[in-house]
């Protein structure tokens, strides 16, 4: 190796955002051969810019040191690859050699562009070194810290990254990840930047997606979930005041209830009328670990429908954007606490019609099950306002269509793709079996107060189709329950022509009973009942029971509510009449 040159020389800085730093660095340029780093990716090193940047990670660097890592042709065409599927980043991991004490611990990391470079793929020695990203170690201690940067879709792929400290440091490893923005103070500190970098802050307070969607604005993806991780906690206080993360998104504030059992929470941006916006933390900031916006690797349609769904709490569903759905007739969602039950909001109560009403009259009507009813009940017989089935049911209405060769219409078709897409049901032998989960459904042409109450009717029913220890819990009560208040119930049903249940369906019986008392507050469980026990076609059909209902002042009800209700909120944070954790405010 020939005799090397070496210089320090005072970096010509450009400031954006003002987030860049002038540093002081030793510039190293070897004539002839090409140095590598002992930092490398995917088996292949970085190629060392100056005499720093070959053994950066094992020998801590002194004060003002400046690394320099050139990326070779290989790893540039990764991270263009990187690009193309999902959207890239480059993530730098340092560390400072002791903690720091000194204010003047300053830091900053920035890409290499092809015109930092000589015609002989030098780094020159006045480079205009633009840096990303600043911070201070003083504020971290000595931990470990990564920091991340986006890569523009519409920019050059970078030619190397730099790093600058004026206190000694060590750097770790630099990574091509996928792309995301936000922090993480869980096991490693990151702080991670849209393409417009930053200032790295240390109070986790919030983060400002605003930039982030030229990182994200992909038509081949729906818009970006953020993802907050959460400290696990026993202490969730209880139904009536529940241990809760405040926040604001954009111009939505929300509510966060915690669950024993959930230690993150989704964020999707599609849910919000500004979906790129600034993340604020409010009440109980400290229980969030880490604030992160991702990728959907959700698609946002399939030759021109959606069968994919979007995985949320349910809490956002009700008043999500319309114009944010990826098709005009329906969004499918998928329950992110209990994966598998997929729910679907359907533009109009026609459309809902096309979708179920044929399966309601096989699964459900009395007189009706079991038997596939014509197009004419489809189109003018009226459905339900919402709808809930379990995989079982759905896998007997598709084969017994099949086994009888019956004509199915358009949207039938598209919902039994959906349901093998998502492996509800499974195709055997030119039949269907029940895979794992099941679906309920609301309309947009439904009130919002009526939306509210069908989401926690629906949902409940979806719950107890796939855990079978709830079924267990709402049968105890059930047999547990007052007689003649069941059999007020029970008429109830059968009698009301918009229902026409089957008694003899136990399973039918025991989950309405459940759903009934559960899709209200437990404070309006009482007035409910009475309401019902008042209404004049239920005087004429059962009016003994309806008095025997007034006379107890529905407290068998209300005690069953109790029951149900502490079930719930002790096992999801659940609690009757909500079904989600998430609340806009």
């Amino acid at each position: 190796m020939e005799k090397k040159s070496e210089k320090t020389v005072l970096a010509v800085c450009v400031f954006i955002l003002s987030a860049a730093v002038c540093v002081a660095y030793t510039v190293h340029n070897f004539s002839k051969s090409v140095v590598y780093s002992e930092l490398g990716i995917s088996g292949e090193n970085f190629i060392a810019l100056n005499r720093n940047s070959v053994l950066c990670s094992s020998e801590s660097l002194g004060k003002n040191s400046f690394v320099a890592l050139g990326f070779t042709q290989n790893q540039i065409v990764h991270i263009q690859n990187m690009m193309h599927e999902s959207g890239a980043a480059i993530r730098i991991t340092v560390k400072p050699k002791k903690a720091v004490s000194d204010l003047n611990s300053d830091f900053g990391y920035g890409f290499l562009t092809d015109a930092d470079f000589t015609a002989s793929n030098r780094l020159k020695r006045k480079a205009a070194l633009i840096s990303l990203v600043k911070g201070s170690f003083k504020t971290f201690a000595q931990q470990q810290l990564s920091l991340s940067v986006c890569l523009d879709k519409k920019s050059k792929i970078p030619a190397g990254v730099f790093f600058y400290s004026s206190v000694p440091y060590e750097v770790l490893s630099v990574k091509f990840t996928q792309s995301v923005v936000g922090w993480s103070r869980e096991e490693n500190l990151l702080f991670a930047f849209s393409s417009a970098g930053g200032t790295v802050a240390d109070d986790f307070s919030s983060v400002d997606f605003t930039d982030a969607a030229s990182v994200f604005s992909d038509s081949d993806y729906i818009l970006p979930a953020i993802k907050l991780s959460l400290s696990k906690t026993d202490d969730i206080g209880t139904y009536q005041k529940q241990t809760s993360v405040r926040c604001s998104y954009g111009n939505e504030n929300l509510l966060i209830r915690r669950s024993r059992r959930q230690t993150a929470v989704l964020l999707q941006t599609s849910a919000f009328s500004e979906p790129f916006a600034k993340l604020s933390l409010g009440e109980n900031a400290d229980m969030v670990r880490s604030v992160l916006l991702y990728r959907n690797e959700v698609c946002p349609r399939s030759d021109g429908y959606v069968l994919d769904p979007i995985p949320t709490d349910l809490g956002l569903i009700v008043e999500w954007p319309r114009e944010n759905w990826r098709t005009s007739s329906y969004e499918l969602f998928e329950w992110e606490q209990f994966p598998g039950i997929l729910f679907f909001d359907f533009a109009d109560y026609k459309t809902q019609s096309r979708f179920l009403t044929r399966l309601a009259y096989f699964v459900e009507k009395a007189g009706y099950k079991g038997t596939l009813v014509g197009d004419d009940f489809v189109e003018n017989r009226h459905g339900y306002n919402a709808h809930d089935y379990k995989s079982s049911d759905l896998a007997a209405f598709f084969s017994e269509a099949r086994r009888t060769d019956f004509t199915l219409n358009e949207s039938e078709l598209l919902l039994r793709d959906i349901l093998l897409h998502n492996k509800i049901i499974v195709e055997e032998k030119g039949m269907y079996s029940a895979g794992s989960g099941a679906i309920v459904s609301i309309s947009r042409e439904s009130p919002l107060y009526l939306r509210r109450t069908f989401v926690a009717h629906e949902s409940w029913h979806g719950i107890y189709f796939i855990d079978e220890n709830f079924r267990n819990a709402v049968s105890t009560c059930y047999y547990m329950f007052d007689p003649r208040s069941m059999e007020f119930l029970q008429v109830f049903w059968e009698t009301q022509n918009s229902l026409g249940y089957d008694r003899s369906d136990e399973y039918l019986m025991q989950n309405e009973f459940m759903a009934y008392i559960m899709q209200q507050a437990p404070f309006n469980v009482r007035a409910y009942f009475l309401g019902l026990a008042n209404r004049g076609s239920v005087n004429v059909n059962q009016p003994e029971l309806a008095a025997y209902v007034r006379e107890t002042n529905a407290e068998p009800f209300v005690q069953a509510a109790d029951f149900l209700n502490s079930y719930a909120f002790d096992n999801w944070g659940l609690a009757a009449g909500r079904v989600h954790l998430i609340s806009r405010l």
